[in-house]
């Protein structure tokens, strides 16, 4: 996780747009999102999560599994100014796959 003060953008009044890092902690594996509001986003993957209705079926399955203690949802980039947002995605896949973490398919 990135060095971002997550309670703080968590509850901030103001929408923070950036990538959120899906993280299976038994597995190492990832899930990249684009976010235009990072909190809401959260809450939202969380809920489908829960309800077991998760687009990523390999996701949702492993999160059944294993269960929402081995996962962790979290702000990974925060977008800064006029700078793409899929930009910042593509430089943050990037990143991860440089370190040769796996990544769920979208």
């Amino acid at each position: 996780m990135h060095d971002y003060n997550t309670k703080n953008i968590l509850l901030s009044s103001k929408p923070v747009s950036g990538i959120i890092r899906i993280y299976n902690i038994h597995s190492d594996k990832s899930l990249l999102l684009e976010s235009l509001d990072i909190s809401d986003d959260i809450q939202a993957i969380r809920f489908k999560l829960d309800l077991g209705v998760y687009p990523n079926q390999e996701l949702q399955g492993e999160y059944e599994d294993i269960g929402l203690e081995l996962f962790s949802l979290e702000p990974w980039k925060i977008k800064e100014g006029n700078y793409p947002l899929h930009l910042l995605f593509l430089e943050s896949l990037k990143e991860l796959q440089d370190k040769g973490i796996v990544l769920y398919q979208n």
